[in-house]
């Protein structure tokens, strides 16, 4: 788990940065934990939400869990 890469994508994902979080390659999400792979899925929900404002509503890293939880709002 790596939180502080979890909070910088969630940034990129609320500032709309798509150059940024869409620039990840399979070896960076890889050697950032067991997580990761939902990434893949926020982004593919950025491309759909079609410019809508995603907001951070909350962001807990689960230790026992070994991952980030997150829950965001598209406006």
């Amino acid at each position: 788990m790596d939180a502080e890469f979890d909070r910088t994508f969630l940034g990129q994902l609320e500032s709309g940065d798509v150059d940024a979080f869409t620039a990840y390659t399979d070896e960076t999400l890889e050697s950032r934990g067991l997580g990761t792979h939902e990434i893949r899925t926020w982004v593919a929900l950025a491309g759909v939400a079609n410019g809508a404002r995603a907001t951070t509503i909350f962001y807990e890293p689960v230790v026992e869990w070994a991952t980030g939880c997150a829950l965001l709002h598209y406006e």
